[in-house]
């Protein structure tokens, strides 16, 4: 049994591992020359359905010119490309000149920013002299003192320099990392050009009874990816649109640096708009006060709310599909497991889990279901391939 069980082993299967794990291993070793790449990726997987669209508009006119067939999708790129470059030139006049105005003043007013700040702390600490009873002051000075506190405050920093100092040397240390940046539109040009081609290759180490499952799991992980990162970028605008109309209604200072911050800090779910929230609400309570520092708290709870209810469901769709209590565990545990990069990886990679466990488990079951029908239970039935079929 054991000599028969170990003639079948999928030579082609074996091949593919090896490959794909000398794969993970390169890119583990390359360390931070590979963050230009994952940022292209998820660029390309944020345009595909754009190229996808131009591509099967401008096919119909290339059947009249047989000549023109090869030359559709790399039409389509470049057009993609204008459209996107139009874009972002479009939106970069449109809050450059807001931003820099801001920083001019922010920068021309740094002293006056500071004593305020000052002021508000030596009225907190009056206030706080004056309530709290001199016995339980003397307490907690017995425990807080100054030594402590310093010594806490220069931990804290320490972490904060430790953070800052290893992300910009994984971003800017390497050589790589400055040639990516300059080849990543071309290689960009190239994956969007020959996915098709690239899949099919990958395919064929696979064995011929396995590949409708291993092509069911890449749909659901293209899925999941794709419609995460598509739609945190465009909640990321909306909020970070909302946000700073928010704050310029209320007249919180920097209302357009503060908005747009918060929008940035949004491509972290839940947790991005509460550090944005509470950068803005220090701003206010220090230029303004407890009633407007309230406001804007407010303001920033009915703007999460309208996400919660109707932005990121409508954007999102079932691509990530996660409860957001199951959401905010699942940031934590991944910043505890994989750092910084785990408050961007942990939810997508939760729901990849998610279906793919789901897929798997009807698959293996007592009565197991054929691959078309698992994936449909698994609420991908729309993308079901000839491949998952067992036609290819």
């Amino acid at each position: 049994m054991v000599a028969e069980t170990l003639s079948q082993i999928k030579w082609r299967l074996v091949l593919f591992v090896v490959a794909l794990g000398c794969v993970v291993v390169l890119i583990a070793r390359a360390g931070g020359a590979v963050v230009p790449f994952v940022l292209g990726l998820s660029f390309a997987y944020f345009v595909a359905p754009l190229v996808n669209r131009i591509d099967r508009t401008l096919r119909p006119l290339a059947a009249r010119i047989p000549r023109l067939d090869g030359m559709v999708r790399p039409l389509a790129i470049l057009v993609t490309y204008a459209v996107v470059g139009a874009a972002l030139f479009v939106g970069i006049r449109l809050v450059t000149a807001p931003l820099l105005r801001e920083a001019g003043a922010l920068a021309a007013n740094s002293d006056t920013i500071v004593d305020d700040a000052e002021r508000f702390v030596a009225a907190q600490v009056a206030t706080y002299e004056h309530y709290i009873p001199a016995e339980v002051q003397a307490e907690i000075l017995s425990f807080a003192t100054r030594e402590r506190l310093t010594e806490a405050a220069l931990r804290v920093w320490g972490v904060v320099q430790q953070a800052l100092q290893s992300t910009f040397g994984a971003v800017t240390r390497t050589l790589g990392f400055a040639l990516a940046m300059l080849v990543i539109p071309f290689w960009l040009f190239y994956i969007l050009n020959d996915t098709g081609r690239f899949m099919s290759a990958m395919m064929g180490l696979i064995p011929h009874d396995l590949r409708p499952d291993v092509e069911a799991v890449r749909i659901i992980c293209d899925r999941v990816l794709s419609g995460y990162i598509r739609g945190q970028v465009i909640i990321a605008f909306v909020l970070g649109t909302l946000f700073t109309l928010l704050l310029v209604v209320l007249k919180v200072p920097y209302a357009v640096t503060l908005g747009v911050l918060a929008g940035v800090l949004a491509v972290v779910p839940f947790i991005g708009t509460i550090v944005g929230a509470g950068i803005a609400t220090l701003v206010a309570l220090i230029s303004a006060g407890p009633a407007l520092a309230g406001k804007t708290v407010l303001g920033f709870v009915v703007v999460q709310q309208i996400d919660n209810m109707f932005i990121s469901p409508r954007v999102q769709g079932k691509s990530v599909a996660l409860n957001p209590g199951a959401i905010i565990f699942v940031l934590v545990l991944g910043q505890a497991v994989m750092g910084p990069l785990g408050l961007l990886a942990a939810v997508p990679l939760a729901a990849i889990a998610r279906d793919i466990v789901h897929y798997l488990y009807l698959r293996v079951g007592e009565e197991p279901v054929a691959p078309p029908d698992a994936l449909a239970a698994v609420g991908y039935g729309a993308y079901v391939t000839a491949r998952i079929r067992g036609v290819v």
